[in-house]
């Protein structure tokens, strides 16, 4: 025998008023974003939005070349070292495109350099 009772709480689920929150802001990662948010209540996408904000101004502090202190700029200056994980993660990925992709070698790097394999891992010495 089949007992609804057991569906009511996951209509109810269903059924709850939904909130989108939408804004548009310009000046991310060099370009613009629209971020769009559904969830239960206001302060859940106004919680939303903070975190999703507050991780790309950290990703910005990692990757960004038009930041003079970011993580990237200042291991390319020095040269070598021991990137953080998000940074490393990012070089190993170029690494891998650079390997898949032979000419991306010629297009991406100037002066032109010889990465190789392991080329970039190299210089987390």
């Amino acid at each position: 025998m089949l007992n609804i009772s057991s569906f009511v709480p996951k209509l109810k689920t269903l059924f709850k008023r939904q909130y989108q929150h939408i804004k548009h802001i310009e000046g991310v990662l060099g370009t613009s974003l629209e971020l769009q948010v559904l969830a239960d209540s206001k302060l859940t996408t106004q919680i939303a939005e903070t975190r999703v904000l507050n991780e790309i101004l950290r990703l910005e502090q990692v990757y960004l070349r038009f930041l003079a202190d970011s993580e990237l700029n200042r291991w390319q200056t020095a040269g070598h070292g021991i990137p953080s994980a998000d940074l490393a993660w990012l070089l190993l990925e170029a690494e891998k495109w650079l390997t898949q992709i032979p000419r991306a070698k010629r297009v991406l790097t100037r002066p032109p350099v010889n990465f190789g394999i392991g080329g970039i891992r190299s210089l987390f010495a």
